[in-house]
């Protein structure tokens, strides 16, 4: 259930950010982040904010590190570094 409706926050909160000029839908990812983001599957393939909420950037998950990183209580692993990671 949670995992439904943030997808409706995300999206109104992308938006804003959006409409108040803080980045585009067609900006490069990396200049966004604090860290690079590559698509291994496609080399020189530019990652927008766009291809991200439309789940078209190519990225494939993990399925052993989501695995790993299901536990109870809080995680050991701040949010960034286990996104960068």
């Amino acid at each position: 259930m949670i995992a439904s409706i943030s997808k409706v926050v995300t999206s109104v909160a992308l938006m804003q950010a959006v409409e108040e000029g803080q980045f585009g839908l067609d900006d490069d990812i990396n200049t966004l982040l604090p860290f690079e983001v590559n698509n291994p599957q496609v080399e020189g393939e530019v990652i927008i904010p766009r291809h991200l909420v439309t789940h078209t950037s190519g990225i494939v998950d993990n399925e052993e590190v989501y695995d790993a990183s299901y536990a109870p209580g809080d995680s050991q692993i701040a949010l960034g570094d286990f996104t960068a990671g």
